[in-house]
């Protein structure tokens, strides 16, 4: 019995140590953020997904709670986005195929590296745009990431971005840093 209440235990710290990898505050501004760049693609109408804006938030099995935490943030954020309503779907890393259909967007949890940059790779030369929770994905072939220190920063990696062939309005360029 004692052996029971162990593991019980011991998943739920594990539970509780994945859950705290994330800061809430930084998800929930990602939340607001993130869906709107997605209209700055002049194609979007192209990427549609039965008339519906269909972002998929990729995660390890581990952050599958944050991943849909994040989910519902964005769907208490927007239901709809200028006309297009908002579906969000959450797909572990180990799930994703180069036959899985394809969103409009993604936004990457924290993943292995070669994970990150394979379906990133994809996603990319399918031109889709992509997000990324940690900033330093961006140099993994993550277009978007957000810097957060004294002030907000939006982070674009550019080389992903002309690799992708995405056409983004010149307004979203003008507020974004470089890397």
């Amino acid at each position: 019995m004692n052996f029971k209440y162990f593991l019980l235990y011991l998943c739920f710290s594990i539970s509780l140590y994945a859950n705290s990898a994330y800061d809430l505050t930084i998800l929930t501004l990602q939340s607001k953020v993130f869906p709107k760049i997605i209209l700055a693609d002049k194609d979007i109408s192209e990427k549609l997904i039965n008339n519906t804006l269909e972002i998929t938030i990729l995660y390890e099995e581990i952050d599958v709670v944050i991943a849909n935490r994040f989910k519902k943030l964005i769907l208490q954020n927007y239901s709809k986005l200028k006309n297009f309503t908002v579906v969000v779907k959450v797909l572990e890393y180990k799930n994703f195929s180069k036959s899985t259909a394809l969103s409009t967007a993604y936004f990457f949890l924290s993943g292995k590296e070669e994970s990150i940059v394979q379906v990133s790779d994809f996603i990319i030369n399918n031109n889709r745009l992509n997000f990324s929770y940690e900033k330093n994905d961006i140099d993994l072939g993550i277009i978007f990431g957000l810097e957060i220190g004294s002030t907000v920063s939006l982070l674009l990696n550019l080389n992903s971005l002309k690799k992708s062939k995405i056409n983004l309005d010149n307004s979203i360029l003008k507020v974004t840093k470089i890397r």
